[in-house]
């Protein structure tokens, strides 16, 4: 277990990113030459008994058994030629043709450079620009219309949208779509999926048929983090309702909770913490690196942080909360740069360590509204 960790965070940190032809070539060369010393680890781990599966394709037929009523399963790809959509439901699957291309994706993602004059949509919510609003509402148009519209009449909805037992939907974006807000998409003829249906976006259906964590022996048990400080860094002012938000949260718990505030929310009392609680709640600054996405924190009191790349190196001998909620902004978003596909994000990474449930951020939010 400790060969195969080293060798996937090795392949990750390989050469540093540059923007030359020769350090790009040799960066895939060594990334190449990692990738075949990790499958040569898996087929090692393969020929232990009891271990013939390890990390072997998932079968559609697997992915149907755990889908319980109307749920589905929904995987989005774009290629240069158009779009598909994949849906799997319990007894049956269909495939959807997207009138949606990778040109018409960078269009909508960086359209500066198509040559556009104003920019798209991780420009607006990367920066916060200005106008993040009214690209974030565009944005959810274009894909509603050429993306969501064409799913409807394949997945069974609820009449009753007061149901508490809406029908899952799980969707699973490729690439750059991960970062679009796929669930909160409408157009004129349907609504947003997340009012009919339970969204979720997960970065593979292997999720879906991995054996369920046991029951946590403290149910209910949480800890909660809010407004961590002081923090000395430019832009990351204090967060008075982060704070408001965090003793909320933590009264819902009926006294079963640890309240870290101020200087208190330092990285080791809250990595201490987490091994002991159920839920983990953290309303703090949250920074996404685009050019290095494992440098992405969360930050913590006294300049402390939690990085991407901690959570990812801890994984092997992850002992963490089974629900995670981060209420800072930017936690939803991927490397978008360098390996697309890998879904390399807070979410996935803590997934990916064991838990059940990760609730992220696509854009900024200010301290209020949130």
């Amino acid at each position: 277990t400790t060969t195969l960790q080293a060798l996937r965070v090795a392949e990750h940190e390989a050469v540093p990113p540059d923007a030359t032809l020769k350090n790009q070539l040799a960066r895939n060369a060594a990334r190449s030459k990692l990738r075949d010393q990790l499958e040569r680890c898996v087929a090692e781990i393969r020929r232990v008994p009891g271990f013939e599966g390890f990390l072997a394709p998932v079968r559609a037929a697997n992915i149907q058994a755990t889908l319980p009523g109307s749920s589905k399963v929904v995987y989005l790809l774009v290629t240069s030629a158009g779009g598909l959509a994949l849906i799997l439901g319990p007894d049956a699957i269909a495939a959807v043709g997207l009138s949606f291309s990778l040109r018409d994706l960078r269009r909508l993602l960086l359209p500066e450079l198509l040559g556009a004059a104003s920019p798209g949509y991780l420009h607006a919510v990367v920066e916060d620009a200005r106008d993040e609003q009214d690209v974030i509402e565009r944005t959810a148009a274009t894909i509603g219309h050429s993306i969501v519209d064409p799913l409807w009449p394949h997945l069974q909805s609820t009449p009753d949208d007061t149901s508490p037992d809406k029908p899952s939907l799980y969707l699973i974006p490729t690439g750059t779509l991960s970062v679009l807000p796929l669930h909160a998409a409408s157009s004129e003829s349907h609504p947003a999926l997340i009012e009919r249906f339970a969204v979720s976006l997960l970065p593979s259906a292997r999720l879906l048929t991995r054996p369920a964590r046991l029951r946590h022996p403290d149910p209910g048990s949480l800890l909660v983090v809010g407004d961590p400080g002081p923090i000395s860094a430019p832009n990351e002012g204090r967060l008075p309702g982060a704070r408001f938000e965090a003793r909320s949260v933590a009264r819902l718990s009926k006294g079963n909770a640890l309240l870290l505030l101020d200087h208190d929310a330092s990285a080791n009392a809250v990595r201490a913490a987490w091994r002991h609680v159920e839920t983990v709640h953290l309303s703090c600054h949250g920074i996404f690196d685009p050019d290095v996405p494992l440098r992405s924190r969360l930050s913590l009191a006294g300049n402390d942080e939690l990085t991407l790349g901690r959570i990812v190196a801890d994984r092997t001998d992850y002992a963490g909360p089974h629900h995670v909620v981060m209420s800072a902004c930017q936690t939803a978003l991927n490397d978008l740069a360098h390996l697309p596909e890998e879904v390399i994000g807070f979410p996935a990474a803590f997934l990916q360590c064991g838990a059940e449930t990760a609730v992220g951020t696509l854009w900024s939010v200010g301290d209020v509204p949130s």
